[in-house]
């Protein structure tokens, strides 16, 4: 009756013990699916996906034919579900992912930034911009900007609105993508700009970030130059040219600050994926701790994004190979040898530009 309602035998407490459930959804038994395996062992899925243990942390790795295997370390909490309902498996015949698109040969335009929207490219000789959005369903069309001469900087924040720095450092908005439509010019001066999700922030000459149109300065939150900025639905992160990492929630206050990072990610519900120095940290921002911790992983990584609706990482080493890994970067396979270290991707990591044999390339998951 005990094992009906839930209890195992715990050979370490040598007592029976109130279960912890992993549900994957989608799974029932009887159907030809992934094989789920615990710490090495195949495990018995019961209908519909359910699968028991006794509270603790394990090794949770999910395999099918053809396809490359997803592995996690995994914390089962007492008398709680743990659910895994976008667990994308990639298959191993490469012809099959991921989706590339050649949009502009780099001949005459060159990057000039790149946000979390997309990418700004620049014909210096010609004066001339144009600009591509990540969320595009097909190959996209560019939107032809403003001549550039006066930035330094120009990002989207959404399809109809432009923001830049200018040249004498003050922030120049465009609520047009056409060349009449209205410009809007800050009368303060700062020395660089980044953009998180549709908020813009910007750095003056003393190192204090500020959120456009704020009254203050945030809090606490001070850097050089923005190496990196991403927001998702709870958190903002900041990554400065010097290292110091920042995270933010909802109301602008610093929940967490790193330094030495080189690159970071804001993952699926609270956590945050970094590596500092040489070392892959999982940290869990809501319960304040570490979640994992892998040595010396990233010594070689220059940049990650977390692909959507899955558990995988892209990771880019320093010798420009773009490869598709695991989220402890154990295991990875090689997707494409880049000719630069750029790539950036949309918010929900499912659209991703390179360069490519001279190509502005457009690879996409999902």
């Amino acid at each position: 009756l005990l094992f009906a309602e839930g209890y195992q035998y715990d050979s370490q407490s040598r007592d029976l013990v109130k279960t912890g459930i992993i549900y994957f959804k989608g799974l029932s038994a009887g159907e030809s699916l992934p094989s789920v395996y615990i710490n090495g062992k195949k495990m018995s899925i019961s209908s519909p996906g359910e699968l028991r243990l006794v509270p603790g942390a394990y090794d949770l790795e999910i395999k099918q034919d053809g396809f490359f295997p997803f592995k996690k370390q995994i914390s089962i909490p007492t008398e709680e579900v743990l659910e895994f309902d976008h667990i994308g498996l990639f298959p191993q015949d490469q012809q099959y992912w991921p989706r590339k698109e050649n949009i502009e040969k780099l001949d005459k335009f060159s990057i000039h930034s790149v946000s979390q929207a997309g990418v700004f490219l620049f014909n210096k000789k010609e004066n001339k911009g144009k600009y591509y959005f990540f969320d595009s369903p097909s190959k996209p069309e560019p939107v032809l900007l403003p001549a550039k001469s006066t930035f330094l900087q120009l990002f989207a924040i959404s399809p109809g609105k432009f923001i830049g720095l200018g040249k004498d450092g003050r922030l120049v908005s465009f609520e047009n993508k056409l060349k009449n439509g209205t410009v809007t010019v800050d009368a303060e001066t700062f020395a660089d700009m980044g953009i998180a999700g549709e908020s813009v922030y910007a750095i003056d000459k003393a190192g204090r970030v500020w959120k456009r149109k704020a009254v203050a300065p945030l809090a606490e939150v001070v850097g050089n130059k923005f190496k990196k900025t991403a927001k998702n639905d709870d958190y903002k992160m900041f990554i400065f040219a010097d290292g110091n990492m920042f995270v933010l929630n909802n109301k602008d206050e610093v929940i967490y600050k790193d330094k030495s990072v080189t690159n970071a990610i804001l993952g699926k519900n609270d956590e945050l994926v970094f590596i500092k120095k040489s070392d892959l940290i999982s940290y869990d921002l809501k319960e304040g701790k570490i979640i994992k911790f892998v040595p010396k992983v990233g010594k070689s990584i220059v940049w990650i994004s977390l692909i959507s609706d899955s558990f995988h990482l892209l990771a880019l080493n320093n010798e420009n190979k773009l490869s598709y890994c695991d989220l402890d970067l154990g295991n990875c396979r090689l997707i494409e040898k880049l000719d630069s270290s750029f790539v950036e991707s949309s918010d929900e990591g499912n659209t991703y530009f390179v360069i490519k044999n001279g190509y502005l390339i457009m690879i996409g998951f999902g």
